[in-house]
């Protein structure tokens, strides 16, 4: 092999965990459930076809080229290879040291805009706030319309690489609401006297600003307080992009303005607590951060996580209309909850508590849960995925659209603000009638307003 094509010396490429990659025994039992894999059918878009080639790289048998760089990058991060694997593999661990790598190795050109995203937008809560306002203003007004159509006309005509890749992304901006500022702190109705510790989000807070507001409404029912502190972004995006020093930054920032606080953190973005949950993994075991991040990540909780350890208050009948028609619920598992936290029975309990209840109030069977095959499957959204490999990520999206249509549900529930829009813009893409909701939006229905 010609050391001329090598991007990094083999003396120095020994640089992903030996011991995570050698308990990879290439059974083959990661396949079904990875997507990629399942879309391509292409063993080097497999987690195990992955594997081998960072083995390969590191033992100095092939070079990090582009093409390689390019079958590891394709990765969603879903992690389902994870729970698939009989040998107990560590892949996400894999997955964020390869992202490293892949990093280093991309031009700044290429990943600047990302990274100045990551390090001035997402953190800084005023800026993204008033980007959200321009953003609602421009929808407003009819201009998003205008533009969607045009790009429309010109991809009929002549389909332009660059308005094609605009119109993916304009179907994927949701309906951005009018922004509420959350309070600082909020009285419970329940009998408990801990203190619980909202984290709002960045991306949550302005696109799905009301998800949160539901958020502290149904916590405050099992809470005597609920109190939003300071915070910042929690660092997922940067990560998963391999800029592991800039999330090292959030995260101390996070667990510096936690530390004057007690009781739970309880997060409505499963992206968001599956980050905030690995926080130690970000620093050596001799860094004084590293318990430090032990001890905020071991308090962290995901909204669904926390409702079903505390008892709700039983809905009233006034939050249930009269005219309540029969609809079909469906949930899918948004893969950072299931796959990264292992969070499987709580949202299906309180889905099934919720459907209890309103069924009990109307006297009718005005809920019927239905399952959905593969539930667990990648909806193809995987943070910022979709905007770096549309293709790939469109095709499936296009499994999990089908899997909705089969289900016949009128309203899919799931707990990731990234797998909202992703599924929003495959059912719409479509047109059909479905409804995708938080599933905090779905039990404040029954538990905070009118269904």
């Amino acid at each position: 092999m010609d050391n001329t094509e090598k991007l990094i010396e083999p003396t120095t490429a020994q640089l992903i965990n030996e011991e995570l990659l050698n308990a990879c025994i290439h059974c083959g039992l990661c396949l079904p459930a990875c997507p990629t894999y399942l879309a391509t059918g292409r063993e080097l878009e497999s987690p195990r076809g992955r594997i081998y080639l960072l083995n390969l790289w590191q033992h100095d048998k092939a070079s990090f080229s582009p093409r390689m760089a390019e079958h590891l990058d394709s990765c969603l991060g879903c992690y389902g290879c994870q729970t698939a694997c009989p040998s107990g593999v560590k892949y996400e661990a894999i997955f964020n040291q390869a992202k490293i790598q892949i990093n280093t190795r991309t031009p700044i050109w290429s990943k600047l805009p990302k990274y100045l995203a990551f390090k001035w937008l997402l953190p800084n809560e005023n800026l993204l706030q008033n980007f959200g306002k321009i953003l609602k203003i421009w929808q407003t007004s009819g201009s998003q319309n205008i533009i969607h159509s045009l790009l429309s006309r010109l991809n009929s005509l002549y389909r332009l690489p660059l308005a094609v890749e605009m119109q993916r992304w304009l179907s994927l901006l949701p309906e951005i609401p009018e922004h509420k500022q959350l309070p600082r702190l909020v009285l419970g109705t329940g009998k408990q006297t801990n203190i619980v510790q909202f984290f709002k989000g960045c991306v949550m807070d302005v696109m799905y600003n009301q998800v949160n507001i539901d958020s502290l409404e149904l916590i405050k029912q099992s809470s005597q307080l609920v109190a939003v502190p300071n915070q910042t972004c929690c660092g997922a995006l940067a990560c998963h992009s391999g800029e592991k020093e800039l999330a090292k930054q959030l995260a101390k920032s996070n667990i510096e303005n936690y530390s004057a606080t007690e009781g739970p953190i309880v997060a409505t973005a499963s992206g968001c607590t599956a980050m905030l949950k690995t926080y130690p993994e970000l620093f050596s075991g001799d860094d004084p951060w590293h318990e430090r991040a032990r001890a905020f990540s071991a308090r962290v909780q995901d909204l669904p996580e926390f409702l079903a350890q505390n008892q709700l208050n039983s809905p009233s009948g006034s939050y249930i209309s009269d005219n309540a028609k029969p609809i079909t619920i469906a949930y899918h598992a948004a893969c950072h909850l299931a796959h990264a936290q292992g969070i499987r029975t709580e949202p299906k309990q309180l889905l099934e508590n919720f459907a209890q209840a309103v069924n009990n109030l109307t006297g009718q069977q005005t809920i019927t849960l239905v399952p959905l095959i593969e539930e667990e499957y990648c909806c193809g959204s995987a943070g910022i995925y979709n905007l770096g490999h549309p293709d790939l990520s469109e095709k499936i999206l296009l499994r999990k659209v089908e899997q909705i249509k089969m289900s016949g549900a009128d309203i899919i529930v799931t707990t990731n603000p990234g797998c909202i829009l992703q599924i929003q813009a495959g059912i719409g893409a479509q047109r059909l009638n479905v409804q995708v909701l938080h599933l905090a939006t779905l039990m404040a229905k029954a538990y905070l307003k009118s269904f």
